[in-house]
């Protein structure tokens, strides 16, 4: 069986490598899959932007990411985008009000803030002063989230460890995801002094607990993961209609760890707050009414497969070709 699924995975690999020197195969995917799923057309509209395109087809991707991305609030993506492309006028005027509402909402100046996000997209070392000095003034969490989420997606460590050094009053879980995002060998003894501090709130446990669960995902320990996600959840106090972030990240890390079905047991009768792929692909999964139609998104999950952080879609693909346990329609009918 796991010489079929070495063979049968080396195949579907090969097919779909084959077509990645045409832009065309990733757009038409794209475009085929937005009907049914704005989350899983954004991996392939990325892709095709990697590669070569004529000034047509360059200029209809950029549109198109910057409109889903406005639609999903994937904040950071708009300015990455916009920051390495030209926009349109009509998408540039909508670009403004968004800086304008986003500085109201963190109560800064309009041109100030304009000119933090230039600087957080950046990475020389004179950023990295008026990055500092931007905390520095703002003393706010807000600044904070923008900083982390903007160099998260640049992978601009440096930066980031910078900031941490000469500011010793940042919270606990941004220097503990830091260091989960850096690998550091310091990230399970820096837990255990985080976790022993007594006035924590409820609010930076739940944040300390789910970000060790991260890290133990990380790890591959996905039952331990699933266990501190789940403890994380138990010190989420938000009430609303939507499973909580703890649980939804618990089940992720059973599936991955190939127990899919306890992990949709966790979510039983509670919805997925759909914001990412990964919460599209298990809000699918677990619904048995529409369980199959993930088959139809194969050519993004595929995309999404050979990213770093794509490790549950990679165990989809293996739960996929795995023709004893999971028996869908075949791959080659999606093409």
């Amino acid at each position: 069986m796991k010489v079929k699924f070495i063979i049968s995975f080396f195949f579907i690999i090969l097919s779909i490598s084959s077509q990645e020197i045409n832009p065309d195969y990733y757009i038409t995917q794209a475009k085929k899959i937005e009907k049914s799923s704005v989350l899983f057309s954004i991996p392939l509209y990325e892709k095709a932007l990697e590669m070569e395109l004529s000034p047509k087809e360059k200029s209809f991707i950029i549109g198109k990411l910057f409109d889903l991305y406005l639609n999903y609030s994937k904040i950071e993506e708009i300015f990455i985008l916009t920051k390495n492309h030209e926009i349109d006028k009509s998408r540039e005027i909508k670009l403004n009000h968004l800086y304008k509402t986003l500085a109201h909402n963190i109560n800064m100046q309009e041109e100030k803030f304009k000119d933090f996000i230039e600087c957080l997209l950046s990475k020389d070392y004179h950023s990295q002063k008026k990055l500092l000095n931007y905390y520095a003034e703002e003393r706010s969490i807000y600044v904070l989230n923008y900083i982390f989420a903007i160099k998260y997606k640049l992978q601009d460590f440096e930066s980031l460890g910078y900031l941490i050094s000469e500011a010793p009053d940042m919270p606990p879980s941004l220097r503990l995801a830091y260091l989960i995002k850096t690998n550091s060998k310091e990230t399970e003894k820096k837990i255990k002094e985080f976790a022993k501090i007594s006035e924590l709130t409820d609010d930076q446990r739940m944040e300390i607990l789910f970000l060790y669960g991260a890290y133990l995902q990380k790890k591959r320990r996905y039952k331990q993961s699933a266990r501190y996600f789940r403890m994380s959840a138990s010190f989420d106090k938000k009430n609303t209609n939507f499973a909580k972030m703890g649980i939804v990240e618990a089940a992720k890390s059973l599936f991955i760890n190939g127990k899919g079905q306890e992990g949709c047991e966790l979510l039983e009768g509670k919805k997925i707050q759909v914001q990412t792929e990964s919460d599209e692909l298990l809000n699918l999964y677990c619904n048995k009414k529409i369980q199959k139609d993930l088959n139809k998104y194969l050519p993004a999950i595929e995309v999404l497969a050979k990213q770093e952080s794509g490790v549950i879609f990679r165990s989809y693909l293996q739960l996929y070709l795995d023709k004893e346990s999971y028996n869908p329609i075949n791959y080659e009918d999606n093409f």
